[in-house]
């Protein structure tokens, strides 16, 4: 299927709905034939925009099934913590870090949205993620105590907005943009071996705290590089 996209099933990709909701115009384009070549395809295809959309995803779906579960870099996270009168400074080596279940995207339903602009089509849709799990091995040291553990993260039901972008002149698709507009439910959970009691509750609960925050953008980022790299092939037919 990548080697035989075309240039009506971009075109197809692009359009919206509703041919309202599209930003094409006169001014826009550098010639007249380019926006009636431009705006008739849109009107041709729009009323398949579900079906597109649909195939992107599924072709996305299937490089990211092939690749799944993800690594996730190395990473080292420094914390001061007081407990009770003792101030703690530490850090966290994580490390062996693995993302599941990116399979799981599909698209929202909703209307894409599409501009032109210099032979570019900038195409907006929302996608969602059902249920994304990443885990962490990490080494902690405290006070010259270097207790093993595992952190555990998942999210549910993220929304993303994406912004793809069909080079006219190039002939090549690929992505601009993909921010977080909706977050679900996150949940993380620390589980660290050898810890005493006073000792494990706020180092645990700084870990976990922390990583409520940074799961949503490290998973963004990861994302961004993993949907990037699986769009249909930029070569056109």
């Amino acid at each position: 299927m990548k080697g035989s996209i075309s240039v009506s099933f971009l075109l197809g990709l692009a359009a919206v709905v509703s041919c309202v909701d599209s930003e094409i115009g006169e001014e826009s384009t550098v010639f007249k034939h380019e926006y009636s070549y431009v705006s008739g395809q849109v009107q041709k295809i729009s009323g398949n925009i579900d079906k597109y959309i649909n195939i992107l995803v599924m072709v996305i779906r299937q490089g990211l099934n092939n690749i799944d579960p993800y690594p996730l870099p190395d990473v080292v996270e420094k914390f001061d913590e007081k407990v009770w009168i003792l101030a703690l400074s530490g850090q966290f080596l994580m490390k062996n870090g693995i993302i599941h279940n990116l399979n799981t995207i599909s698209r929202r339903r909703g209307n894409a949205t599409l501009r032109y602009e210099d032979r570019k089509l900038y195409i907006g849709t929302d996608f969602m993620f059902d249920l994304i799990i990443f885990n962490y091995s990490f080494v902690t040291e405290i006070v010259s105590l270097g207790p093993r553990g595992y952190l555990t993260g998942t999210a549910r039901d993220l929304v993303f907005h994406s912004v793809l972008v069909f080079d006219l002149e190039n002939d090549n698709l690929y992505l601009e943009s993909l921010e977080l507009i909706e977050k679900g439910e996150v949940k993380v959970t620390v589980s660290v071996s050898k810890l005493i009691d006073w000792l494990a509750n706020p180092v645990v609960n700084w870990l976990a705290t922390l990583y409520e925050a940074k799961l949503l953008v490290m998973l963004r980022d990861v994302l961004f590089k993993i949907v990037g790299t699986n769009l249909p092939s930029q070569k056109i037919q």
